[in-house]
């Protein structure tokens, strides 16, 4: 297997062209997204959530952004979950989640709205960033493939039920996750349980 790392705003094209088979990555199901592509899982439930700069005192999570510069992610749930969730704040979007990173270590935004679990993940190997505040959406990830690969998806949906089934999935979520992340692992989701999977 060759595995091929692409950004976030080409995974659509990048099955339907085949220029890759299977997309492992945060990649949340949405019904707009399972138009283009077909999921397998969801296999883990996460959120988006706020990051700032260590020294930063006065954003405390997702409430604290109106009238801010907030980096996002492109083509991530954060350009379209900011509006509503902090009216007023201003959006710069980076293809890459180490620009992002970059940029809010270099005061390029005020924020950083992305997934909880990504920004832990960053914030553990960036010391000079924290997480803020509790998730403040809900997110399913899923494995992108092509819409045609039903033979694929149903293989890997058996796996995944068999990984969740034998504990191997709560290991592996205390071995990354739980390092970065406060209490056990939690129930993972149910195969096929959100629209789009």
């Amino acid at each position: 297997a060759e595995t091929v790392t692409i950004g976030t705003q080409t995974r659509e094209a990048m099955l339907a062209s085949r220029q890759v088979d299977v997309v492992f990555q945060t990649y949340t199901i949405t019904p707009q997204r399972a138009t283009q592509v077909a999921f397998a899982g969801p296999y883990l439930t996460s959120g988006l959530a706020v990051a700032v700069k260590k020294e930063n005192t006065t954003i405390k999570g997702v409430q604290d952004l109106a009238g801010k510069k907030v980096i996002v992610g492109a083509n991530t749930p954060a350009v379209t979950a900011l509006p509503s969730a902090a009216p007023g704040s201003e959006q710069v979007a980076f293809a890459t989640d180490p620009q992002a990173v970059q940029a809010l270590l270099q005061g390029r935004g005020d924020a950083y709205v992305q997934d909880f679990t990504l920004l832990a993940s960053n914030a553990k190997a960036n010391p000079g960033m924290k997480v803020v505040g509790q998730p403040f959406t809900t997110e399913p990830y899923g494995i992108g493939l092509h819409h045609d690969d039903l033979q694929f998806k149903e293989f890997i949906n058996n796996w995944l039920r068999k990984i969740q089934a034998d504990g191997t999935w709560a290991k592996v979520w205390e071995a990354t996750l739980g390092t970065v992340v406060e209490g056990g692992a939690p129930t993972p989701p149910e195969i096929g349980s959100v629209e789009g999977s």
